[in-house]
Parts: structure tokens; sequence; C-alpha cells
């Protein structure tokens, strides 16, 4: 059980909230986009499958390749600012009004995946990290329970606004994706003052008590005038 005390760290709490919304946003629509891929453009569950893979191979490639470098910059940039960009890719399948086809969600899918790749090597170091030595384990826990809750609950959403649309499939699998984007942008703005470190005073820019209290014990200087 997660201790009470943990959600009142910031850090933590951007770190649930990155995992829940990069796997909502990211995966929670792919059985849609795989039902509208079938049953809309003609592909069979092989090319289905084959068109779909990209996302996973850009994944892979971006988690193995940059994994050493996302630790350095501050948690705030990386995490926020790729969730955001999870968002930005999943706002590109408004190009499929112009040309349904599976062509047009390949900058989904290339960009979902870069973000995702992004995402997934840092969060669980950054919630062990946020929290006390001995609670690390039950951070990394609970930031992998909420990242599988929100793959759950993202098919499940994505689902039945896409069943809501009717004959209407790829309008259907538009509204889908636009508000998988709608909740990673914000997410990711909201994560990202989160795990913004606070600001430590500037002591250069505070006067030193100590030369002042100096100044004070100086006898001051007769007036010969």
């Amino acid at each position: 059980m997660v201790p009470p005390s943990l959600f009142g760290t910031r850090a933590f709490v951007g770190v649930l909230v990155v995992a829940f919304s990069y796997y909502f946003a990211a995966f929670g629509a792919l059985p849609v986009v795989s039902l509208w891929l079938q049953e809309t453009t003609g592909l069979g569950p092989t090319a289905t499958s084959v068109v779909l893979a990209l996302q996973v191979v850009v994944f892979f490639l971006v988690s193995a390749l940059l994994s050493d470098r996302l630790h350095r910059p501050a948690p705030s940039l990386v995490l926020g600012g790729a969730t955001v960009l999870i968002g930005l890719g999943c706002a590109a399948a408004v190009l499929v009004l112009a040309a349904p086809g599976w062509p047009a969600l390949l900058p989904m899918l290339v960009i979902t995946g870069f973000g995702a790749g992004i995402v997934s090597p840092v969060f669980p170091a950054v919630a062990i990290a946020a929290v006390p030595p001995s609670y690390g384990g039950t951070a990394g826990a609970a930031a992998n329970s909420s990242r599988q809750l929100g793959l759950a609950l993202g098919i499940a959403l994505c689902g039945t606004i896409y069943r809501g649309h009717g004959q209407d499939t790829t309008g259907g699998v538009v509204q889908t994706l636009l508000c998988c984007a709608a909740l990673a942008m914000a997410s990711g703005l909201v994560a990202a003052h989160l795990l913004r470190r606070p600001r430590q005073q500037n002591r250069s820019d505070q006067p030193n008590q100590a030369d002042r209290s100096d100044q004070s014990r100086q006898p001051s200087q007769p007036d010969h005038t």
C-alpha cells in the first residue's frame, strides 16, 4: 500500500500523472486504430500489424539509443516535454480527414513512439528518486500501476468514443485521438510544473547579515562642520 504521505511529494505526483497519461494517449487508442484500419481502409490483420509495428520500432530505437542521455536534463523537461510531444503526435491524426488511409497515420505512430520512448526509461528512476530511500520500491510499483491503469482506462474510453460515432468510423478515430492529444498535452504541462525544482534564493542577492551587523556597530564619525 502506498503511504498517503507520498502524495504530498510534488515530484512523485508528477511522475504518476506522466505514467498514467503517456500510456493512455500513446497506446490506449491502438485497438481503435486497428479496427479502423481493417473496417474502413480494408487492410488485413497482417498488414494492420505491420503498420502499427512502426510505433513499437520507434519506441525501442529511441529507448535504446537515447536512454543514457535522458537522465541528464531536468525531469520536468524530459517527462513533461515528451508527454506533450505524445499529445502533438495524437493530434497529427487530423491528417486522416484529408486522406483516409493508413499512410495518414504514420506521423502519429512515429511521434507517439518517439515520445513514449523518451518517457519509458526515465520515469521509474524519477519516481524512486522523489521519495525517501525506504519507499523507493513502493514508488516504482505505484508508477508502474499508474501506467497500467492509464492503458486499461484508455482502451475502454477510446473504444466508447469510437463506437459512439456509429458508421462514421473516420470521424470516430479522429475524435478518439484528439481526446488522447488533449489529455497528454494537459498532463504534460501539469507534470512539468509538479516536477520543477523549487528555485533557491540566490545568496549573492541577499544582504550579508554579518556585514550589516558590523556596520551597525561602527561608531558614527563626528561632524566637524
